[in-house]
């Protein structure tokens, strides 16, 4: 039996360690370090050990347990037999293709399948003439329902950087065009999926409250509805004693890219982020119609001034053109 001291000897050696923690997941070097005072201070030694161990680290599959919680297959392509599902984190399947990275919150390895994407392509129905063309599907964010996604070949839109689908056990995030629901009835055009994460959000798609004018039409559209929700959830009305010129508040220039593909995002953190969006206790979301600001003053003589709660930056009025993508 290996003796406690002989075993500080090995993990204090880094290239045994980095050996082992390749065979490891975050919880099990944890567990290890916590083992003894000795233990810790051989395997992190420097403030920076951490996050450059945890870099080295394989992903450790939550990101699929996630989605498998939240994503439910429509019973319209549960009865295709030949549909097949794509979800399998990278560290297990892909044959070692699937990239990965760090977390941008917290910084543990999460491969590109068990991370945050706004449109998930994976399921996958081969066409049955062979003049006919094997048709997609999936689903946006962690919303349950399932949506049918066109191919740039079925589109027959000019899309830019978007590669032929022809490999059925490969996922295409954040392409093609998003259609409707798959059990929708009503139609709805089909939006490209480039065109929705790439949308400015600095400039508010409603008129301030006591405009008289209701949401527009398209945030009741089944494919754009759920990025309204999450976009709308991020803005919060203030007074202008509460933000006010002196803060120096600067233009929100949010994209859904920006915010969730640019970041690298693990699913774990994504919720983190969008439960601290939804319970933010100050201003007031842009449902409510409240005389007054959540600090009990009136609204100023423009009404109430909508801040991002993603980059801080102040939403402006649909009237007032938004800043150039940098």
């Amino acid at each position: 039996m290996t003796s406690p001291s002989y075993l500080i000897k090995i993990i204090s050696q880094y290239g045994i360690l980095e050996a082992l923690i390749s065979h490891l997941f975050p919880k099990d070097l944890l567990a290890l370090a916590l083992s003894s005072t000795s233990a810790y201070k051989a395997i992190f030694p420097r403030r920076e050990s951490c996050p450059t161990l945890l870099k080295k680290m394989a992903c450790n599959g939550n990101g699929i347990l996630i989605r498998k919680q939240h994503h439910r297959r429509s019973d319209h392509t549960l009865d295709y037999h030949s549909a097949r599902e794509y979800a399998t984190c990278g560290r297990t399947g892909s044959g070692g293709s699937c990239e990965s990275k760090p977390c941008h919150s917290c910084k543990l390895t999460t491969c590109d399948e068990c991370r945050i994407h706004c449109v998930y392509q994976s399921i996958h129905i081969p066409a049955e003439e062979d003049d006919e063309l094997p048709t997609s599907g999936g689903f946006v964010l962690l919303h349950s329902e399932e949506f049918a996604i066109m191919s740039p070949a079925q589109s027959g839109m000019d899309l830019v950087d978007c590669e032929a689908w022809d490999v059925p056990n490969q996922s295409y995030h954040d392409q093609g065009v998003l259609d409707l629901p798959v059990e929708f009835t009503t139609y709805f055009p089909p939006e490209p999926v480039d065109d929705i994460i790439d949308r400015m959000l600095g400039v508010t798609l409603a008129k301030h409250r006591g405009s008289g004018q209701d949401r527009p039409t398209h945030s009741k559209s089944p494919n754009i509805s759920p990025f309204w929700e999450i976009t709308e959830r991020r803005q919060r009305q203030f007074c202008d004693w509460c933000l006010t010129d002196e803060q120096k508040v600067t233009r929100c220039k949010c994209t859904l890219r920006k915010q969730f593909l640019d970041r690298w995002l693990c699913l774990k953190c994504f919720l983190q982020e969008d439960e601290a969006t939804k319970t933010y206790s100050r201003g007031l979301a842009m449902h409510d119609r409240s005389l007054a600001c959540s600090c009990g003053k009136p609204w100023g003589s423009k009404g109430p001034r909508v801040m991002c709660l993603w980059c801080c930056g102040e939403v402006m009025p649909s009237t007032i053109s938004p800043p150039p993508t940098p």
